[in-house]
């Protein structure tokens, strides 16, 4: 599986300050990120964020139909998701 920034991903990285947009995040792709779509009507890849939230996301790739985004603020969480600032006990 390829990320933004890897050698074998096929977007190039923006060369200007990298975008921050908001986007409502739908189901599970594969490689894990959820898809979402810009204003634009791109799909976006968004890693850090579960189907049905509504997140800040940094573009961190582009492609010339799609985009990868890496959700950086949760503005709507999925109620399942834990609110801590504490990491899990170790064990």
């Amino acid at each position: 599986m390829a990320f933004p920034g890897d050698p074998a991903d096929s977007a190039s990285a923006p060369s200007t300050p990298a975008p921050v947009i908001e986007l409502a995040t739908g189901a599970i792709a594969a490689g894990g990120g959820c898809v979402a779509r810009a204003a634009d009507g791109r799909v976006v890849f968004v890693r850090h964020a579960l189907p049905g939230e509504r997140v800040m996301a940094e573009v961190t790739a582009e492609g010339s139909s799609f985009l990868r985004a890496d959700a950086v603020e949760m503005c709507i969480r999925d109620s399942s998701r834990l609110a801590t600032t504490e990491p899990p006990p170790a064990g």
